[in-house]
Parts: C-alpha cells; structure tokens; sequence
C-alpha cells in the first residue's frame, strides 16, 4: 500500500503526524479501502499544495488525530463559521459517520423537525443509494447535533447550488460512499 521507505515512521516525527499517515493511507489506499474500490488511490506523500483535496484531507485526518490524542471527543468541523457549504475534497468523517449511521438504520422517514414533510419520506421507487445519501447528507448538515449546524447554518434540504456546487459536491462523496458500501 506504501512503499518503503515511506512506510516506516521516522525518528522525531510526532504521534500525531504518524498517525495521521498511517490513516490517510488506509482511507485512501488501502486495496480494501471503499474510496480504492471506487476510485484511483491517493498519494503517498500529499503534494498538491496546502489547500488542494488531499492536504485538506490529510488536515481533516490529523485534526481528528490530535483531538483523539488529547482525549477529546471528535473536533467539530474544521472550516470557518462564515462558510456557506463544505469545502472541496474527499469524503469527510462526518460524513462517513452520517453514512454509516444511516446505512445501520435504514430508516424510510426522517424527523421532520429538520426535514420538511413530505421530503422526509422515502418516496415509493426511489432507490437505497439515493435515500440513504439524502439521509446521509442531512444528518450530517441539517440534523441539530451535526458538529455542522453547530457551527454553520444548516445545509439545504434540496440542493440548488449546481453540479459542481460545495452542497452537490458533498452530496456526490456521500453517495459514492453509500454505494462502495451497499456493494453496488
């Protein structure tokens, strides 16, 4: 998955540093990793610059790393207050954790309090890899207890922002996340 000698951790580099190594590349390149079987593997080393999907990826990773370390409980999300949707890159823990969820209770209604009737029902025909995105999506940036809306305003419950829009795109992570995991 990582050739030598990067696989090895070298003297003085931080836990936290190492770690954050150790999971980016099995997120990302690990041959049973959901993101390899659904897309190319990421880098080895994060070279595309402080801003680019994968150093923000890596960030992300290590920012969860040094909470986990310190005993904190998961870091809320790491973007500023003032952002209007989630920032380009791959699939988020949130995210992953709003999936998981959601796939564990495969629910066919959503509370309503966060999701307007009659969005919050599965409408008949409407696929597993669809609703369980939908789901997914507004757990992690609509419900109250998302680390997001306690952050942000909560996302949209349709999204308008366009294909390529920061809502679509976070849409488009989870669904292909939801669908490595539904085996399709």
């Amino acid at each position: 998955m990582v050739p030598a000698p990067t696989n090895t951790r070298k003297f003085g580099q931080s836990d936290a540093d190492w770690f954050t190594n150790v999971a980016f590349w099995t997120a990302y390149r690990s041959p049973t990793s959901p993101w390899v079987k659904q897309y190319a593997a990421g880098p080895v080393k994060v070279a595309d610059g402080p801003n680019g999907p994968w150093a923000v990826a890596w960030k992300r990773i290590n920012a969860y790393v040094i909470a986990q370390l310190a005993g904190q409980a998961q870091p809320d999300d790491d973007k500023p207050a003032d952002q209007t949707g989630p920032a380009a890159g791959p699939i988020t823990i949130l995210e992953k954790d709003a999936a998981d969820g959601t796939l564990w209770l495969q629910p066919d209604e959503v509370d309503a309090a966060f999701v307007p009737a009659p969005t919050n029902s599965r409408k008949p025909g409407q696929s597993d890899a669809e609703w369980f995105t939908n789901v997914a999506f507004w757990t992690a940036y609509r419900s109250p207890t998302s680390p997001w809306v306690k952050q942000h305003p909560p996302g949209p419950v349709k999204i308008t922002d366009g294909p390529n829009g920061p809502w679509a795109s976070a849409w488009k992570r989870i669904n292909a996340y939801v669908i490595g995991k539904l085996g399709g």
